[in-house]
């Protein structure tokens, strides 16, 4: 599981394009933020399978809203 921070660092930097700014966001050093990204291959890190957002259906009522029947 990604740290929160991390996933704040990737949102901001997304954003601003500013490894400053990103930093300054969660209140690390910049070249930390350098070095997650870098860890990343520069791709926003994924949260995981258990992470929960609660934005995705259960396959049943996704057929639903596509007006298919499972």
């Amino acid at each position: 599981m990604v740290p929160v921070c991390v996933q704040q660092t990737c949102e901001v930097y997304a954003q601003t394009c500013s490894g400053y700014a990103a930093a300054a966001a969660v209140g690390v050093e910049r070249f930390s933020v350098t070095k997650w990204i870098a860890a990343g291959g520069g791709v926003r890190p994924r949260q995981g399978r258990q992470a929960g957002s609660g934005k995705r259906l259960p396959y049943e009522d996704g057929l639903a809203d596509r007006g298919t029947a499972a």
